[in-house]
């Protein structure tokens, strides 16, 4: 169940940070808030990955 909760938390991230991009702004800041998003997203995506890992593992030894 946590798992999930993690997963559902991550994927709110995801939709946070796609809204986030603020595309009609300029600049060095921009520049490194976008670069900063990019960070995020993808850290978020090996989280997600270790996530799917672990659950698989889990419901591979019925621990799950």
């Amino acid at each position: 169940m946590r798992i999930r909760s993690c997963s559902a938390g991550l994927d709110q991230l995801e939709s946070t940070l796609a809204r986030s991009e603020l595309t009609d702004w300029n600049g060095t800041a921009a520049e490194s808030f976008r670069s900063q998003l990019t960070e995020l997203h993808r850290l978020s995506t090996t989280l997600k990955e270790a996530l799917r890992t672990t659950s698989r593992t889990l419901w591979s030894v019925g621990a799950a």
